[in-house]
């Protein structure tokens, strides 16, 4: 007797659908019957709209009648007509990003608080360069049931700016904030007593280049909301050396606290300390861009937060010993970021694999690798570390195959590997590839040594490779086609060499894919453009090479064929 889909229940499919790797698996399933299409269309729960998804937006919106999340941060056009279209569907939205914009669109935001006022949760503008105080009252207005809002970065303009007058009126309204961000505003201590005293369910704030806000603003404000778990302070000037004893005090109290980010700020060690004899509940910290801490400030902070998981200490002053002694205390750690911490060398990248067992990914970008540093670390064995995944290492001058070589073969689950901009890398590195059957994720773009792909194995689960700017040629794509042919992204930007011959290669053999970036290829012939997406069904979006002019008519025409050519 054959299988039939409602042989199971719909709770089952879901769960089975809902384990796929990607959505856009979801397309080929929807295909099979009329169940799994009911499915798929309520699995979908965001959708991320550019300026040619408007003519499609109503069908969108009936295939997709779960959605929650729609995002807008990428659509240029006229917003107001789109929200008002929104306004009339069936959508119950949770969050909504209108990010990246001259101004909010406060009609349409208007019009869609009219039927959404108790649904949105989530709103976040960032960005909005004209944002003024009118605009966060009728954010407010519209949306009163608001639990997370980012306004951050709009353009410093004597005209259009926010103020203490605006963001009071916010905070007033906005009894539910739960999530804040806000950056690069006039705004004083004042906004944030406010903040603080009419928001009684606060947890996360965000504060970013705000110049007016004092180290005894923020202190007195935590007084009133010591449950926060999570601080963000960007490049906010009242925390400048001496840190004032108030400020140290206050944080004292933060009980709950589990994320702390500095970010291009002063910070003592004295602070650091202070933090640690809090016995603070962090899993997250992060001191990027940070000045005036040393290694025995981090140090001592880090023997009392031993939960940490996640430490981003870019810029830091920090030796391979320094390094060496910290990673004893890191037995927790998933992430670490030490990029542009100079005096760092290959024996930190085995330290790390050796004494953090957790640790699934590496940043180390304009470091010093390439080059050998503690002896001891030198002559130990490998290390194989089955958890790390991802490894970002652009920008390292030293760095050669074989070194890539070393390091890889000690992650054997490797899924992502980042080698930008390594001016010593050659063809030989693809060698190393050998021992990454996992990988889906590979960048070496601004290689410019890589002429071709030399490689003698499959590598089935890539899927994402950036070749930009290197010296790869039609010989090397046509390796590519017979080795990745899980391919869906594939970026070639600034590739002088390719021509027309090695496109072709690659459309008509991996079939799966769905972006391609030929800008500046100066050898790729205009009319393989039509002859590529008549040919692939997979494709969704081609960065077109400088020989290519599409009238309208085309771009609609390639567009009613579900390919954006741009």
């Amino acid at each position: 007797m054959p299988f039939e889909w409602a042989d199971l229940p719909r709770e089952c499919w879901e769960l089975i659908l809902r384990s796929l790797n990607h959505r856009r698996d979801y397309d080929s399933v929807s295909l099979v019957c009329t169940g799994f299409y009911s499915i798929t269309r309520r699995l979908h729960s965001s959708l991320t709209i550019y300026d040619s998804s408007i003519p499609f937006l109503p069908r969108l919106l009936f295939r997709f009648p779960a959605i929650k999340f729609i995002d807008f941060s990428n659509f240029t056009d006229d917003l107001d007509p789109v929200l008002a279209q929104l306004s009339k569907s069936r959508l119950a939205l949770d969050s909504l990003n209108i990010s990246n914009r001259k101004s909010v669109p406060v009609d349409g935001l208007q019009k869609l608080g009219s039927k959404m006022r108790n649904n949105l949760r989530v709103l976040i503008c960032s960005g909005i360069s004209n944002l003024q105080d009118s605009d966060l009252v009728i954010i407010a207005d519209s949306f009163p049931l608001l639990e997370e809002l980012d306004i951050g970065f709009p353009e410093c303009h004597p005209k259009f700016t926010v103020s203490d007058s605006g963001l009071t009126a916010l905070t007033t309204r906005l009894k539910n904030l739960r999530r804040f961000r806000i950056g690069n505003c006039f705004i004083t201590n004042v906004s944030l007593h406010s903040l603080f005293a009419n928001c009684e369910f606060l947890r996360e704030l965000a504060l970013e280049d705000c110049s007016f806000i004092s180290q005894e603003g923020i202190a007195s404000a935590i007084l009133k909301r010591p449950h926060l778990i999570s601080i963000s302070l960007s490049n906010v000037k009242g925390l400048r050396l001496p840190i004032i004893s108030n400020f140290i005090d206050s944080l004292r109290i933060l009980k709950s606290l589990t994320v702390f980010e500095f970010l291009n700020v002063s910070v003592s060690d004295e602070l650091l300390c202070s933090m640690a004899d809090a016995d603070l509940p962090l899993s997250k910290f992060i001191l990027r861009k940070c000045s005036a801490y040393t290694y025995a400030g981090i140090s001592c902070l880090l023997a009392k937060c031993q939960s940490v998981q996640y430490l981003d200490l870019q810029n830091a002053n920090l030796t391979d010993q320094d390094v060496r002694e910290l990673s004893l205390l890191l037995r927790n750690l998933t992430f670490i970021n030490l990029s542009f911490c100079s005096k760092l060398t290959n024996s930190t990248f085995l330290t790390l694999t050796r004494n953090c067992p957790l640790l699934s990914e590496i940043r180390m970008e304009r470091t010093t690798l390439g080059t050998e540093g503690l002896e001891e670390d030198c002559l130990n064995d490998f290390i194989v570390h089955s958890q790390v995944k991802n490894l970002y290492l652009g920008g390292n001058f030293n760095l050669k195959d074989q070194d890539i070589k070393r390091f890889v073969s000690m992650c054997p689950n490797l899924e992502l590997l980042d080698i930008n901009t390594c001016c010593n890398i050659t063809n030989g590195v693809f060698e190393a590839l050998r021992d990454c059957p996992k990988i889906t994720h590979l960048s070496i773009a601004d290689c410019a040594a890589v002429t071709g792909f030399e490689i003698g194995f499959e590598l089935p689960n890539l899927e994402v490779m950036n070749l930009s700017h290197s010296r790869i040629d039609d010989e090397a794509l046509s390796t590519v086609s017979k080795t990745c042919c899980g391919l869906t992204h594939l970026e070639l930007q600034n590739c002088f060499n390719v021509t027309s011959n090695g496109v072709r290669c690659v459309v008509g053999k991996c079939s799966r894919l769905r972006e391609i970036n030929l800008k500046h290829c100066n050898k790729v012939c205009a009319d393989i453009i039509p002859w590529m997406v008549c040919l692939s069904s997979s494709l969704r979006k081609i960065m077109a090479p400088p020989s290519f002019r599409a009238s309208m008519s085309l771009t609609k025409l390639f567009l009613r064929h579900g390919c954006l050519v741009c």
